[in-house]
């Protein structure tokens, strides 16, 4: 017996069917991603939390981030590389997406924090890298920038719309560094990690 010959129909519906599962194989790998950041970015601010009782002075703390960056980038490529295996069409884990959510991650952190500290800004270091995580975050939501669906846009000013509230209230707050801090790993978790658990949970 020869080999059942599909209808143009029943075809365009079988690609139809693959390109649903990897769309959503892809949600959910993009929330896990966004869950593995938000694990990595509270930890580099309690990193420095802690560390900021010391004295903040050094190359050790300059580079204090690094190995929890470091630490992101690994699993969030072996993530994708995971999630490559299991789509079926021609849609790929998409390594420049990956490498531009990365990159922008590390740009923004370390880059607000030294033109901080080299303008002597009336900020707090964690609260100005909280203000450029959650506008950049709010900006790629709402323009559509590396996010394929309306649901991972909105997560995107949802998350981005905490960062910035939070890092209003360390400004108008008048507290010391050391608490906002606390409050950068506590704000950073709940946008990026809740973000993450909507987008995995809706995929």
């Amino acid at each position: 017996m020869g080999d059942p010959t599909l209808s143009a129909q029943e075809a365009a519906a079988a690609i139809r069917s693959l390109q649903d599962a990897d769309a959503m194989i892809r949600r959910r790998t993009a929330g896990l991603m966004w869950m593995i950041w938000g694990l990595v970015a509270p930890a580099i601010f309690a990193s420095y939390g802690f560390a900021s009782a010391a004295d903040p002075q050094g190359l050790w703390w300059r580079l204090l981030w690094l190995p929890w960056a470091a630490a992101g980038v690994g699993a969030t490529v072996a993530l994708w590389r995971s999630a490559g295996l299991a789509m079926r069409t021609r849609e790929r884990p998409p390594r420049a997406e990956v490498a531009w959510h990365v990159g922008l991650f590390v740009v923004l952190v370390v880059g607000s924090a030294v033109l901080v500290q080299a303008l002597g800004a009336p900020v707090s270091v964690p609260a100005a890298v909280l203000a450029a995580l959650g506008v950049a975050s709010m900006l790629l939501g709402a323009f559509g920038l590396l996010a394929r669906d309306a649901v991972e846009r909105r997560a995107s000013v949802a998350a981005g719309a905490l960062l910035v509230a939070a890092a209003a209230a360390c400004a108008l707050s008048g507290t010391g560094a050391q608490l906002h801090f606390v409050v950068g790993a506590l704000a950073s978790g709940l946008a990026f990690y809740g973000a993450g658990v909507l987008l995995a949970m809706r995929g």
